[in-house]
């Protein structure tokens, strides 16, 4: 059965996409993340009745469905519940899962310990110019020729 056509995928619902594509990242195509699902809590059993079981057994993921579980999350998180209910960040999404839902905070804070480093800049001084070539003008000298 393919992956792309009508009824495939998970069906947005009130500006959810951000939510949709961090659920179908993480869940969709590995099974890396069952580990931490199985964990037994209802905010887990609830994630993978709701989303984890109809995405991979069906390829599909109903309104209804995520509009449950953004409900849920609501009152499960509710120092969070702006950032559940509206239109958000993909990455801020992304770790709210991680970090509330499946416990996963030392991946987080690994990402928060090791920033970018910043690039050194460019020490001061004018902007390169074209390499120096020989002298411009009527060479010095006697013309070259055969030796004498």
């Amino acid at each position: 059965e393919g992956r792309l056509g009508l009824n495939r995928g998970i069906q947005g619902c009130n500006n959810s996409c951000y939510m949709d594509a961090v659920l179908f990242a993480l869940f969709a195509g590995t099974e890396r993340m069952d580990k931490f699902l199985i964990r037994g809590d209802a905010a887990c059993s609830l994630l993978v009745k709701l989303v984890v079981v109809p995405l991979r057994q069906r390829l599909y993921v109903g309104r209804d469905n995520v509009l449950q579980w953004r409900e849920y999350m609501q009152k499960y998180l509710p120092d969070r519940s702006t950032e559940v209910r509206d239109e958000n960040d993909a990455y801020e999404y992304c770790e709210i899962i991680l970090e509330k839902i499946l416990k996963l905070s030392s991946l987080v804070n690994l990402r928060r310990r090791n920033p970018p480093k910043p690039q050194p800049s460019p020490p001061p001084g004018p902007p390169p110019g074209p390499p120096p070539g020989p002298p411009s003008g009527p060479p010095s000298g006697p013309p070259p020729g055969p030796p004498p």
